[in-house]
C-alpha cells in the first residue's frame, strides 16, 4: 500500500490522494509513512477501531486488539501533525457489558478523533454474529452509540477551531457556497454571497468544482469551517 501511496502521488499531476479504511496492522504503518513523505497524501487516516475493548474485537474476529489501533494512532500523530483522525464505532455488539462500553468511550477520549462514524450493532441474518448469547437490548444499544456520538462531536468540533485564523487548501465539491473538503477532511466554505462572486468569475473557464483553493479561515461552528477566499 506505501509504494501504491507513493507512486498515485507522484504520477498525481496536482491532485489530491485521500487513503480509505485502513484497518491496524504493518501496511497500516507502512501507508502512514508514505502519508508523511507526500505533501499532496491528504492529512487524514481512517481507522475502523469498531470498539475499544480488545474483548469485543476478538468476540468481531477483527485481526487486530485496542493496543494494535492506538499504536498506529501514535506513529500517525508522531509522524503527521495536525492530523485529521477518523473512525467507525459500534455499539452493544453481542457480549458488551457496560464496562466495554467505557473502554470503548475512554479509547475514543484519550486520541485526537476528529470525525467517528458511530452505529449501534443490527442483527444481520445468517452472520455468525446474529446467533452469538447474551444480546445487548436495543434501546441500550442505541443509549450507548448516542453517548459515543456526543463525545465524538465535541472532540470535532474543538479540532476545528484550532484552524481558525489559517489558509486551509479545499477541493471544491459545491460551487454554490463553494465549498468542500479540507486536506484534514473538514468542511469549509466560502459563504453565499462571496461564493456567487467567485463562481460568476470562474463560469467562463469551467467553473470551480474540483479545483483547489484556499481559504483563510474565519470562524468553526459544529465542526465546520468558513471563511474567505485567501
Amino acid at each position: 500500500i506505501a509504494d501504491l501511496v507513493a507512486a498515485l502521488a507522484a504520477l498525481s499531476d496536482g491532485c489530491r490522494i485521500r487513503i480509505g479504511s485502513i484497518e491496524p496492522g504493518a501496511a497500516a504503518a507502512d501507508a502512514v509513512r508514505a502519508m508523511s513523505e507526500n505533501a499532496n497524501v491528504c492529512r487524514f487516516l481512517h481507522v475502523p477501531v469498531q470498539s475499544g475493548s480488545t474483548r469485543i474485537l476478538s468476540a468481531m474476529r477483527r485481526p487486530y486488539t485496542a493496543r494494535d489501533a492506538a499504536e498506529l494512532i501514535r506513529l500517525a500523530e508522531k509522524l503527521v501533525p495536525n492530523l485529521g483522525l477518523g473512525c467507525d464505532l459500534m455499539s452493544g455488539f453481542p457480549g458488551e457489558t457496560p464496562n466495554d462500553h467505557l473502554a470503548t468511550l475512554a479509547f475514543l477520549e484519550r486520541h485526537p478523533f476528529t470525525n467517528a462514524h458511530v452505529f449501534p450493532y443490527s442483527e444481520r441474518p445468517g452472520t455468525p454474529a446474529a446467533s452469538l448469547p447474551d444480546a445487548v437490548p436495543p434501546d441500550v444499544r442505541s443509549a450507548r452509540a448516542r453517548e459515543l456520538s456526543f463525545a465524538a462531536q465535541a472532540m470535532r468540533e474543538k479540532y476545528a477551531r484550532r484552524f481558525k485564523g489559517r489558509s486551509v487548501e479545499i477541493v471544491v465539491e459545491n460551487e454554490e457556497d463553494v465549498s468542500g473538503w479540507t486536506s484534514e477532511y473538514l468542511w469549509c466554505g466560502v459563504g453565499t454571497d462571496k461564493a456567487k462572486i467567485l463562481a460568476r468569475r470562474a463560469a467562463a473557464s469551467g467553473g470551480l468544482r474540483k479545483k483547489k483553493m484556499r481559504i483563510l479561515v474565519r470562524k468553526a461552528e459544529g465542526g465546520d469551517l468558513a471563511g474567505d477566499p485567501a
